[in-house]
Parts: structure tokens; sequence; C-alpha cells
């Protein structure tokens, strides 16, 4: 359905920016194309008028073609973009008992860094990843410019903590691996060591992984030099994933 807007305050533009924050909207022109060249369904399209042809040709259940004053309205960005899309919910399809390499993300808020973990994840080719605990939801719209199209792309799970995801039947059959900035010399093991089917567990940003679980899983520790003492959950992360696809791991049966 095409709808032609002029107002900021239109009542379907108050509704939808009542409503933005629980929706998954990707903003800007670069980002929009994307979905529209992968064919990807989208609920809503707000396109300035000066790309009604492209609209039209969108596979969108409603089109708003309007001016700036709606798009300010609408963007959460500082200089509001000719497009913005709202996409269904990705389902979260990730099957633990099929998966060889899932890094799940516990309690980790910091947007940008959850959406870096997942773009890495698409880039790397991981089965999948895991919420945890109140790891940053994936349609808050820092995770979404962080991750950009990989959250289509990557399947995915949301889990109340670590404690459902290892009493999960699906969940027994993987190789367990924290991280820390400082593991305990005894139980640190680098990248490389790290054996296939696993479960790679990055931690709070400045609390890190519940210390109950260090006595029961191994740690991977990321060696460091210099003056920085620890790294961010987000690179952790990405470079752990890199580590599993330079070792030759990810896809690879090691049982």
């Amino acid at each position: 359905m095409i709808h032609e807007i002029a107002s900021r305050s239109n009542p379907r533009v108050r509704a939808l920016a009542a409503e933005l924050d629980g929706l998954y909207v990707y903003e800007g022109d670069r980002l929009v194309r994307d979905l529209l060249a992968r064919r990807e369904p989208l609920r809503l399209l707000v396109a300035h008028h000066r790309h009604r042809q492209l609209a039209l040709n969108a596979a969108a259940e409603n089109i708003w073609l309007t001016d700036r004053p709606v798009l300010d309205r609408l963007s959460r960005l500082r200089d509001a973009p000719d497009l913005i899309a709202v996409i269904p919910p990705p389902k979260p399809g990730l099957n633990l008992e099929r998966a060889e390499v899932v890094v799940v993300l516990d309690r980790v808020q910091d947007p940008a860094n959850a959406g870096t973990a997942f773009r890495c994840a698409a880039a790397f080719g991981l089965d999948g990843m895991v919420l945890a605990g109140d790891t940053v939801r994936p349609w808050n719209p820092r995770f979404m410019r962080a991750a950009q199209t990989s959250l289509l792309d990557v399947p995915f799970q949301i889990l109340p903590g670590l404690d459902e995801l290892f009493s999960l039947k699906q969940a027994s059959h993987f190789n367990v691996y924290l991280t820390a900035a400082a593991p305990p010399a005894e139980r640190g093991l680098s990248p490389g060591e790290m054996r296939i089917p696993c479960l790679v567990v990055v931690g709070h940003e400045g609390r890190g992984i519940d210390h109950r679980w260090f006595f029961q899983h191994p740690v991977v520790h990321i060696p460091q030099s210099g003056l920085v003492d620890s790294l961010n959950a987000g690179v952790s992360a990405c470079i752990l994933m890199y580590e599993l696809q330079r070792s030759g791991k990810i896809g690879v049966a090691e049982r």
C-alpha cells in the first residue's frame, strides 16, 4: 500500500515514532538498497520523493513517499537519510543440535560490541550466536548499525542466561570455553587449542563472566603485549572467530 505523507504530524507518523524502539529499523541509502537487492520483505519503506521509482519497485507491505520533515521525525541519526526501512523480526533460527561453533554473548551491554560480533560471525562462517542474560537486544538501533545485514544471515537464540543454555540437552555435546582478560595460568588455553564443537562465551564488558563457571570450564586467553590490559567484547569475539577459521576448525567436525 502506497501513501503520500506530507506532515510530520500525520497519525501514521506519530504512531510509528512511538513504536520505533521495539522495531527492526534500517536507515541509510546503502543499507536499505542492500535489503532491496536481497529481496528482503519489508514491513515499511519510507522514502524521500526523489526515490519514488525505487520505492515503487520495492517488495514492501507499505510504502510512504514523503519529504525531509517526516524523515527527520522518524530517523534516529543526526542527519536523517532519504531511505528508512522496517523489517519483520528476524526468526531466531539457531539449531544447537546441528551447530559446531557458536559464540555466546553473556550480558554484553554495548550495542556496538554485540553488533560487531554478529558481523564477524557472518564474515567467518559461524553457525550462530546466543544472546544470554540481559545482553543488548538486536533491535537496538546501534546494534543494527554495527551488525548491518549480518543480523539476517546469522542464526541466533535469546536465552535468559548461561544456566539455561548449559542445561539444554541440545547443547550437551559442546566443549565450552570462557574468555577472560587474565585467566588462571593453570587453566588458560590459547585460541588455537579450542576444539569443536564449541561454545565460546564472551562476557560483560566490566564484570566479565560469573566466576562460578570458571570452576567448570576452561578459559581461552588472547595473548597481548603493551599497555592495554584487555580488549573489548566485540574485538575479543572477532579475534576468536578468526582464529577458529584460520586453524580450519569452522565447519570441520572434531569430536
